[in-house]
C-alpha cells in the first residue's frame, strides 16, 4: 500500500496531462523520510519503495519544500535543492494572493480588463475595478 507520497508521485507518473505537475509538502524535515526521496531529487527522478517497487518520473514534476529550517537536513538533500530563505515578518496572505493575481492577468486578456495594479507606498497590490 503506498502511502500518502508515493500515491501522489505515482498519480504523477501514470498521468499524461502536459505541463509541469507540482507536488507542495509542508512540514519538518525528517532525515529518514527525506533520505527515501534522494533518488527523486537526483537526474534518476526515481522513488524507490520499501516494496522494492520504483515509481519513474519525468522533468514534468516539481517538488516543493516548505519548511521552518533544514536542522535535521543533510547536505545531499540541501545540495539538490534550490533553497529561497524567507523572512517570517516579510510573508503574508496578500503576497500570495497578488502573485496569483499577476499569474492570472498574464494568461487571461479578460481578467486583465476587470483589473488594476494600485501602489500603496512601495507595496503593490491588484484589485478588481470598480
Amino acid at each position: 500500500m503506498d502511502g500518502v507520497l508515493a500515491k501522489a508521485l505515482r498519480g504523477f507518473a501514470e498521468s499524461r496531462e502536459a505541463g509541469e505537475k507540482w507536488l507542495v509538502c509542508d512540514g519538518p524535515v525528517d532525515n529518514v523520510w527525506m533520505e527515501s526521496i534522494n533518488s527523486v531529487l537526483d537526474e534518476n527522478m526515481k522513488l524507490c519503495l520499501s516494496s522494492g517497487t520504483a515509481i519513474d518520473l519525468d522533468g514534468s514534476v516539481r517538488l516543493f519544500f516548505e519548511v521552518e529550517d533544514l536542522r535535521h537536513a543533510s547536505l545531499s538533500i540541501v545540495s539538490r535543492c534550490g533553497v529561497v530563505y524567507m523572512e517570517c515578518h516579510r510573508l503574508g496572505w496578500e503576497i500570495l494572493v497578488n502573485s496569483y493575481c499577476e499569474t492570472c492577468l498574464l494568461y487571461t486578456s479578460d481578467a486583465a480588463d476587470d483589473m488594476q495594479c494600485v501602489d500603496l507606498g512601495g507595496r503593490r497590490i491588484i484589485k478588481k475595478k470598480k
